[in-house]
């Protein structure tokens, strides 16, 4: 896999980044993992608000509660979401 201008060596703060429209992995969809905890995937633009010990940091750090999701409109491909509705979930009350 090759890797688009070393983004696997990125550390970008989605508060103060322009917008992302392009693939993680040269030739791939864009795909991104919100809020990514240990789950990284290789093919994704991880991001989460904290890096966890004993794993690799996220691609970008992102603040479900404060910052935008630093992608351009419609050029998303893929969403993961799964660690991030574990957070929302708690708060759900019908």
């Amino acid at each position: 896999m090759e890797m688009i201008d070393g983004a696997h060596e990125l550390r970008l703060h989605a508060c103060t980044m322009s917008p992302i429209d392009t693939p993680k992995v040269a030739g791939e969809p864009v795909r991104i993992n919100l809020a990514s905890g240990s789950d990284l995937k290789p093919t994704h633009w991880n991001l989460d608000v904290v890096a966890w010990p004993g794993y690799a940091e996220p691609d970008i750090y992102w603040d479900a509660t404060a910052d935008r999701i630093p992608f351009k409109s419609a050029s998303v491909d893929e969403v993961l979401a799964g660690y991030l509705l574990l957070h929302v979930m708690p708060n759900y009350r019908p």
